[in-house]
């Protein structure tokens, strides 16, 4: 039966995260607190608007709506659920230690679907195709269909899986706890081979993914911190969020940013695009283990200290971009500028040389080009990791002397023949490659074009810009080139 529970007094803190760039909103703050019989455990914003919560102990579970009224519910079975979802139009899922459970909002009724191959659930995450993934410490994760009927189950040893998002590349994203990755799983998997696994170190909990494919992550183990990822799995880096502050849930806030329950920091974590990390203050002994996005500006947090749920609001989302000009002769910014706010510029990674010293081979080099050409024997690969579709500019600048003149490095003249030796990069020419991601190689035979280099000492100036614009930091490999 279900049981009724009034908001507590309402709390407004006035010292908060600082208001957000580019906003004259409010900053975010606590501004509402609602008792639950039991410590709160995951959560999400179901399609009726309300957020829905499993509750440890009594075996229930429960929902709280905008305004802060609570209704708990009693386990259809006696069964006790510990991952939820929203599912279609009026449903609500929820995994349990042998199957799924299904709920019906407007009948406050649930159906039970049997799953053996379902023993300690913890995540549960929808696909675009409507089927359901659950999360299994067993090492595995299962997958039944819309109907809530078991399809396959793939197993991932020694994984220990955690939470678990759908991805907006069309892939389930996952925390292997035991392993110590995050792993990206194709709907279309059937066993672990066509996953892709990044290794993150440390003890992994919970994950959420933003509608551009980036990723974040919480990771307690000292040193506590939060990590993103590309959405090619490429790391972004990882921010510390201070000794003792135990990040734990994961949400994907309205204001653009990743927000994590710091369950012995008592606040609500606020990690930017950037990696910088701000903090909303949760009141002493409240304990945070989750955190959802709610409806609206909102977001939502699962008090497990305090056995309650509570609400932030002012997480406002930031002000549409200004549209660009358009690009004279076209390019990037012509035709009214890009779709998307896009202001993140690539990232280049992992370079590399297959040969630093070669000589010219009687092949040209293509200089314009969407894949890479075969391997020939003479010339070397130039390979990289870009994080997302970029043309990318490879410059072949070579190393010649120069003169100070001032600050600055020029060309050897009569007049300079006593001033300060130095060395210049001289632009001999360039390679392209339109929209290209992910791993790179590209065969350079020591020619731009048919042209080939004379010997000496080069270096290729990398840079790649994504279709909104955004250049990557330059970077450089050096190499020479033999008779």
């Amino acid at each position: 039966m279900p049981r009724r529970l009034l908001p507590t007094l309402i709390l407004t803190l006035s010292l908060a995260l600082a208001a957000l760039p580019g906003t004259a909103a409010a900053a975010p703050a606590v501004d509402l607190r609602a008792d639950v019989s039991d410590a709160p455990g995951r959560m999400t914003l179901g399609p009726d608007g309300n957020i829905w919560f499993t509750l440890g102990g009594a075996k229930e579970f429960g929902r709280v709506t905008p305004g802060g009224t609570v209704t708990e519910y009693d386990h259809p079975g006696n069964v006790a659920v510990t991952g939820v979802t929203a599912g279609a139009p009026g449903k609500v899922w929820f995994a349990y230690a042998g199957g799924l459970l299904e709920w019906d909002i407007a009948t406050a009724t649930g159906t039970q679907h049997a799953i053996a191959d379902i023993t300690t659930p913890h995540g549960i995450a929808r696909d675009a195709d409507g089927n359901f993934w659950v999360v299994d410490g067993d090492d595995e994760l299962v997958v039944a269909d819309a109907a809530g009927a078991f399809v396959r189950k793939i197993a991932f040893p020694g994984a220990g899986g955690r939470d678990i998002v759908a991805g907006p590349d069309g892939r389930m994203w996952w925390v292997a706890f035991g392993s110590k990755e995050i792993i990206a799983t194709p709907r279309d998997a059937v066993d672990a081979t066509t996953s892709q696994r990044i290794p993150v170190g440390g003890n992994p909990q919970d994950l959420a993914a933003a509608p551009d494919g980036m990723v974040a992550y919480s990771n307690p183990d000292p040193p506590h911190r939060v990590g993103r990822l590309s959405a090619l799995g490429v790391p972004l880096g990882e921010s510390l969020t201070g000794a003792g502050t135990d990040p734990f849930g994961a949400a994907y806030g309205p204001d653009g940013a990743f927000w994590f329950a710091g369950f012995a920091a008592d606040a609500a974590i606020r990690v930017d695009r950037a990696g910088d990390v701000t903090f909303v203050d949760l009141g002493a002994g409240s304990g945070p283990r989750r955190i959802t996005a709610g409806a609206g500006p909102t977001l939502w947090v699962a008090l497990e200290g305090a056995k309650q749920v509570a609400r932030i609001s002012g997480v406002e989302p930031p002000p549409p971009p200004p549209v660009p000009e358009p690009a004279p002769g076209g390019g990037p910014g012509a035709g009214g500028g890009p779709a998307a706010a896009d202001v993140v510029a690539p990232v280049l990674s992992r370079l590399r040389l297959s040969a630093t010293r070669f000589r010219v081979s009687p092949r040209p080099t293509a200089v314009s080009a969407q894949r890479r050409r075969r391997a020939i024997p003479a010339g070397t690969t130039v390979s990289f990791f870009v994080n997302e579709p970029a043309a990318v500019s490879l410059a072949v600048e070579r190393r010649v002397a120069g003169r100070r003149r001032g600050r600055a490095c020029v060309r050897p003249s009569r007049a300079l023949r006593r001033a300060r030796r130095c060395t210049r990069w001289v632009r001999v020419g360039t390679i392209r490659r339109a929209n290209v991601g992910g791993r790179v190689g590209i065969r350079f035979t020591g020619r731009i074009g048919r042209r080939a280099l004379r010997a000496g000492r080069y270096r290729f100036r990398i840079t790649a810009r994504d279709g909104a614009g955004n250049v990557s930091r330059p970077r450089t490999l050096r190499f020479t080139v033999v008779r």
